[in-house]
């Protein structure tokens, strides 16, 4: 028996306007270190200086900052992004009817933190695509 054990950071997303965020942090409030630590954690991935993590998509590039400390700490982890489809939702929001529905949106996201093919969190990032309501 394997006692080994990880951690698993979830982040769950019902529809695509919750893709987008930009950091709310102000310079007085911690944003250089943010900043400073964002840039660190991409030159380690080999992601290019100018991706902008703390706008468009800062959410998701902070979960990707986590759980890039934790495995610099030593500490075992994968991030497993759910996106569930099928939501009726209401005209404001756009709940994908299924994975398809999620692909432009989600490769728009990959574009823009531009986490280069093989880095070393690769394994470690998962998706998980969910139906609100499954047939049956």
């Amino acid at each position: 028996m394997n006692d080994a054990k990880e951690w698993l950071l979830i982040e769950a997303k019902a529809n695509q306007q919750e893709l987008h965020s930009s950091c709310q942090a102000k310079e007085a409030g911690g944003r250089s270190l943010i900043a400073q630590t964002l840039t660190a954690i991409k030159e380690r991935l080999g992601v290019a200086a100018d991706r902008d993590w703390l706008a468009g998509y800062y959410q998701y590039a902070n979960r990707i900052a986590v759980l890039s400390l934790l495995g610099q700490a030593k500490v075992p982890a994968r991030l497993l992004n759910v996106y569930f489809t099928g939501d009726l939702g209401d005209e404001r929001r756009s709940c994908p009817g299924d994975t398809q529905g999620w692909a432009e949106a989600l490769a728009s996201l990959k574009a823009h933190i531009g986490l280069p093919r093989g880095h070393t969190l690769e394994g470690r990032m998962h998706e998980l695509f969910l139906p609100v309501c499954p047939a049956g």
